[in-house]
């Protein structure tokens, strides 16, 4: 549902519910990247995965790489929508 820039994981987060969403886990940011990257502007994004007590996983949409960032670090967020599927 949006992108928000520059904001704390706990900020982006309520934002991304805000917006009917949610942040993605990191399997979905993979595949956010390989299948969606060129309409993602190129920066780090929040997932919804912790890493410890003051981390969280990112995931880098101009490589594809994972990696952590202090919660209180200034992050983009994308909200995702999951609908389920059936068999």
């Amino acid at each position: 549902p949006g992108r928000r820039r520059g904001a704390m994981l706990e900020i982006v987060g309520l934002a991304a519910a805000d917006a009917g969403g949610q942040l993605p886990s990191r399997p979905i940011a993979a595949l956010l990247y390989a299948n969606a990257r060129k309409t993602i502007e190129p920066d780090w994004y929040w997932t919804n995965e912790p890493e410890g007590s003051s981390y969280a996983w990112s995931c880098d949409f101009r490589y594809g790489d994972q990696y952590g960032h202090r919660r209180s670090a200034e992050g983009c967020a994308v909200a995702v929508r999951l609908i389920p599927l059936a068999a």
